[in-house]
């Protein structure tokens, strides 16, 4: 037997003679005896490796997880495909080998095995999937990106795996990923236009050789199977979202592509809400994406040969193919590896080609998108959460009475002004510049939906107490209770708030109110109050009431006012009181009583005026006194009058004038008559005497000077 030459049923001791070998630093031979493997643009490839080993024990625990790579030879060089081993298995034995299976992922596929809840705030895509390819300890990663990306102003990852988040926001962005593989290691590559790629290394030309039999293929590094296809596909995409900051704007964005086919219909359009941004820009940005996401499956070629340079991500030029307008440039999307060595055994040679390929590809102008196929996850109903902020503060808001939370979930805030976006809250009612507000104060429990179930669109709709932060009246004993009660702040202590709590227990019913500090009541137009038994309005201060025009004020049954010290009443005009029955007044100290101008006194029946001391009465011109039948005057001491010009009495039948035993009496006869005991006249000048009639003297004595 030839040197070299297999032998039935034996194992051949190196790979060395075949084109396809493993390489690892597992410290142990494997032989690879056939290989199979998928890599596509934007998804993660996948290896599967038919092994063979003289070692019937090899232990599991020190192969899976390991790297490994596969070298496949050139004309000119080496190919390789790089990995880690994520499955492995035994599966018996042929001949003097052990036959052994491996599944070989890139770094990528382990982030599959992590599943998380964060935040990112303010942050672009690629800085997101920046920092959490960092946090996992992975760098073999390049961004080839031309374009610019907005920053999210709060982006979730919500219990779900690393890979799921980055790859859902890639597809979201436009942005999508390929592997380039060394001897060693092998590249994450993120691209977002397709001016970014390059042909694999001496394969910018491939040739199309069209199979002409089935015994078998001589020729290597060509395709020799080439399908177009031509899709269907909407021509325009329309989207719709909604800003609270500006409410008023119309965010629908639309775009259309101008190849699409004629159909039946009239520019098939697909259209959906929500589109996940909150500016016009943004909206054409995502809106184009959408399209090309659409429009780049429109036409795909599928292929298949034995070229052992197609690579998803790199581009080649097809030659020689019989239809000039295919003969162009492409950029491979998908690659299909079949690889035989089969030559490890005598019975397996020439049983099978050594290398074949599937790849589909497109042209190269046009825009390749990742399909959307990565879901986002859906928060399933609302959540309750932890209003936060700036340490020392007791309310943490702004403009929009917004307020920040700490989810339970969220085991990387910091529970401060940093924990989560702001976040709006549904209070009863919400007008312009009127309704309701509430502001959820820090550390109350509030409870949080979703728009849409989407974790990035968080929005409080309630509040919920907790062992933590109680409800105001004690429960169950006050369960008939309800109200509203604040607290002061800051620092406020449970003495300091504002009430308002109603009481339905039957027959203690009641309205209770609480201002802290102030009241203000304004009543634009007319205020009833009706109080169907007593009221007691107790004032520690001062007290002021004003009434622009009149005021009524109707007393049922009695009524006391009392005041402490002084009181000061101010009429601008006209005062009437009315008194049913009696009036008293009584004065401790002194009483003045001016009026500015007339004042009239009319009294139905007795006026008694009692003066304790003295008693001045001050007229400045006239006064008239009318009494309508008697009137007594008694003074205990004695009088004096001045006048000083005339006192003129009148009476209408008589006047007497009495002092002791002497009387002067006249009447309206004419008749005067002076009784007394002594009559003395003096006159400084003359006195006369005349009478009509006759003059009588009589005396004891008469005696003449």
């Amino acid at each position: 037997m030839a040197e070299g030459a297999s032998i039935p049923g034996r194992r051949v001791t190196s790979d060395e003679n075949f084109p396809v070998r493993i390489e690892s630093t597992l410290g142990i031979d494997l032989l690879a005896d056939s290989i199979s493997g998928e890599e596509r643009m934007g998804r993660l490839f996948v290896f599967h490796l038919e092994l063979l080993s003289e070692n019937p024990e090899l232990m599991f625990d020190n192969v899976v997880g390991q790297r490994v790579t596969v070298v496949m030879e050139l004309e000119d060089g080496e190919r390789y495909f790089n990995g880690f081993i994520t499955e492995f298995r035994y599966s018996g034995a042929r001949g003097q080998f052990s036959r052994y299976q491996a599944t070989v992922r890139p770094w990528f596929w382990f982030l599959t095995r992590t599943s998380d809840c964060r935040i990112f705030q303010d942050m672009t895509v690629p800085d997101i999937i920046k920092q959490v390819f960092g946090d996992n300890g992975m760098a073999d990663f390049e961004p080839r990106l031309n374009n610019s990306y907005r920053k999210w102003e709060y982006c979730v990852q919500y219990r779900e795996s690393d890979f799921n988040f980055i790859s859902r926001l890639m597809e979201q962005e436009g942005i999508y990923y390929f592997f380039e593989h060394e001897k060693e290691k092998h590249k994450l590559v993120m691209i977002d236009d397709v001016t970014r790629h390059a042909a694999y290394p001496n394969f910018a030309t491939i040739p199309y050789h069209a199979q002409t039999d089935n015994t078998g293929f001589e020729l290597t590094d060509v395709l020799d199977v080439w399908t177009a296809t031509q899709y269907v596909m909407p021509s325009r995409y329309a989207m719709q979202d909604y800003n609270f900051k500006s409410p008023d704007v119309n965010l629908l964005a639309k775009h259309k592509d101008d190849a699409g086919h004629e159909t039946p219909l009239s520019d098939p359009e697909i259209y959906d809400y929500p589109g996940e941004y909150i500016e016009t820009a943004e909206g054409m940005k995502y809106v184009e994406i959408r399209q090309q996401e659409l429009a780049c499956q429109r036409e795909r070629i599928n292929a298949s040969g034995t070229s052992r340079g197609l690579a998803p991500g790199f581009t080649f030029t097809l030659s020689d193919h019989p239809r000039a307008d295919q003969n162009k440039e492409y950029v491979a999307i998908a690659v299909e590896h079949m690889i035989n060595n089969k030559g490890f055994f005598t019975e397996d040679k020439g049983t099978q080609e050594l290398y074949r390929c599937q790849v589909e590809v497109m042209d190269k102008t046009k825009m390749f998108r990742s399909a959307r196929e990565t879901p986002k996850p859906v928060v399933q109903g609302p959540q309750t959460a932890v209003v936060v902020g700036p340490s020392g503060e007791e309310i943490h808001t702004d403009e929009y009475g917004r307020v920040k939370v700490q989810f339970h979930w969220d085991r990387y805030g910091e529970k401060n002004q940093s924990s989560s976006c702001w976040m709006r809250v549904s209070q009863i009612w919400a007008g312009k510049r009127w309704g309701a507000i509430h502001i959820p104060r820090i550390g109350q429990e509030v409870i949080v939906s979703f728009l849409e179930g989407d974790p990035d669109q968080p929005i409080i709709t309630g509040r919920v107490y907790n062992a933590a932060q109680m409800p105001p009246y004690t429960l169950p004993d006050n369960k008939t209770q309800s109200g509203i009660k604040s607290r002061s702040t800051k620092e406020g202590s449970s003495d300091n708030f504002n009430e308002i709590r109603m009481e339905d227990k039957i027959g203690e019913e009641e309205l209770y109110i609480q201002a802290e500090k102030n009241e203000n009541i304004l009543v634009k137009n007319n205020k009833g109050e009706t109080v169907g038994n007593n009221e007691t309005i107790s004032i520690g201060n001062d007290r002021e009431e004003s009434v622009g025009n009149d005021e009524t004020i109707a007393v049922g049954n009695d009524r006391k006012e009392s005041v402490g010290r002084d009181e000061d009443l101010s009429v601008s005009n006209n005062r009437k009181r009315n008194v049913g029955v009696d009036e008293s007044i009584n004065v401790g100290g002194k009483r003045t009583h001016t009026v500015g101008n007339a004042e009239t006194i009319t009294v139905g029946e007795d006026q008694n005026i009692n003066v304790g001391k003295n008693q001045s009465v001050a007229i400045g011109t006239n006064r008239t006194i009318e009494v309508g039948k008697d009137q007594s005057v008694s003074i205990g001491a004695g009088e004096t009058r001045n006048i000083g010009n005339k006192l003129v009495i009148k009476a209408g039948d008589s006047i007497t004038l009495e002092c002791g035993a002497s009387k002067i009496i006249m009447k309206k006869s004419g008749d005067i008559k002076i009784d007394g005991k002594n009559l003395v006249l003096n006159g400084n000048g003359s006195i006369s005497v005349k009478a009509s009639g006759q003059v009588k003297i009589k005396g004891a004595t008469i005696a003449k000077n």
